[in-house]
């Protein structure tokens, strides 16, 4: 039979090919969404919190980026670390040194 372990080496077209369109639009909103949030905070961010926020905005370009050429979504550190990634950008706030 055919090797199922074969993908697309890019996240977007192995997102159309195995959910479909609909399956492509979530990722596609998925990605917007959070990447204008993150622009948003960083426009709004005080002088001491824009490193981070451009840090964070660096993150997900690389993210997004990375997923032109390869599909990685399937290996488990990889995901985790992008979820960590993405937890630290949307819980950053200003008083985070008090911590």
């Amino acid at each position: 039979g055919p090797d199922t372990r074969v993908h697309a080496n890019n996240l977007y077209l192995e997102t159309l090919a195995g959910a479909g369109i609909l399956g492509l639009a979530a990722l596609v909103w998925l990605l917007a969404s959070s990447g204008l949030a993150l622009l948003s905070r960083w426009r709004e961010s005080s002088v001491a919190s824009a490193t981070a926020a451009a840090a964070f905005c660096a993150v997900w370009l690389v993210i997004a980026g990375h997923g032109l050429v390869d599909t990685f979504l399937s290996f488990t550190t990889t995901y985790v670390m992008f979820a960590i990634a993405a937890g630290l950008a949307f819980a950053q706030d200003d008083h985070a040194n008090r911590v």
